[in-house]
């Protein structure tokens, strides 16, 4: 009997995937529309070069320049992808908005860039910083979460 039962859940679990994967594909054939796409702050970077001539602020200013020059942010109608390309670490991030759990934002200098983070269902975080348009764009994001 314990075999029987074994079998008749193995068929259901097989079933789900199938059914699942069913519902992406419904969702893949509109097409992809980009909401965003850029790379940091230009308010940032000016910000940062102005205090770089002191050397306390240095190192966030080489830090504001490289975020500048190798990172940079995408937001389409069904994910958000992280591109960085320094010379010494080539990565790409891609988050379904579907594994999104929670969001929060961050204003800095008054509002003219923020810094947001995205909490995954799977316990990782996913932080952007320095995003200009920050607030539209978790207005965005959270409207596909919902």
């Amino acid at each position: 009997m314990q075999l029987s039962a074994e079998g008749a859940s193995e068929p259901e679990a097989a079933a789900e995937p199938a059914a699942s994967s069913a519902a992406p594909a419904a969702t893949d054939a509109q097409p992809e529309t980009v909401f965003y796409e850029g790379s940091g702050s230009n308010a940032e970077l000016a910000i940062s070069l102005l205090l770089g001539a002191t050397l306390l602020f240095l190192p966030l200013t080489i830090a504001s320049i490289g975020q500048r020059l190798w990172v940079s942010y995408k937001f389409t109608n069904k994910r958000l992808v992280v591109i960085t390309s320094s010379p010494v670490l080539k990565r790409e991030v891609q988050v379904e908005y579907s594994k999104i759990k929670e969001i929060r934002s961050a204003p800095r200098a008054f509002g003219l860039w923020g810094d947001v983070v995205f909490f995954l269902k799977d316990g990782s975080r996913l932080p952007l910083a320095g995003l200009e348009r920050y607030q539209e764009i978790v207005d965005y994001v959270q409207g596909k979460l919902d």
